[in-house]
């Protein structure tokens, strides 16, 4: 995954379908490695859980690729879902399945869009449930909408590059 150049102005996307732009103060490499359940045995799942440690601070967010067990299947949520009854966590919310650990898809993760998980142990032999997240921290600032910039999305996904 190719990072976002400092100084680079940005044009993101919401979920909800609003649109801000941001200046790209500082980025710094991230790196997340998740145990989602010390052991997982064959056809089990962990369920789906959120991953809080993507949620970055007001102004400032996350780009990451997923790298997970060869033998398991990924499900994630991103946005993890509407609130629905006090609960993040909302059926409407989209499935996205991949079924590999290579960089399959990146996403971004902002302020209270934030991903769900869940993995799959496809193996016929138990296995450690961990996720790996790499990628960039970057720092932005809200500024008016400039005349060049480069478009993000939050929420869904994007097959990596790299």
């Amino acid at each position: 995954m190719d990072a976002l150049p400092i100084g680079a102005n940005i044009r993101v996307r919401h979920p909800d379908g609003s649109v801000k732009y941001y200046h790209i103060e500082a980025r710094e490499p991230f790196r997340l490695v998740k145990v989602l359940k010390s052991t997982l045995n064959a056809g089990e799942e962990t369920g789906f859980q959120t991953i809080t440690e993507l949620e970055p601070s007001v102004n400032a967010l996350y780009h990451v690729t997923m790298y997970f067990d060869e033998n398991c299947k990924l499900k994630i949520k991103h946005p993890s879902g509407s609130a629905r009854f006090g609960t993040r966590r909302a059926p409407e919310a989209g499935v996205i399945e991949a079924e590999t650990n290579k960089k399959m898809f990146s996403i971004f993760t902002a302020r209270n869009v934030i991903p769900d998980v869940n993995l799959i142990n496809n193996a016929p032999c138990k296995t450690k449930a961990v996720i790996v997240f790499e990628g960039f921290r970057y720092i932005i600032k809200e500024i008016t909408p400039p005349k060049q910039y480069i478009n993000i999305q939050i929420g869904g996904v994007t097959e990596a590059t790299g």
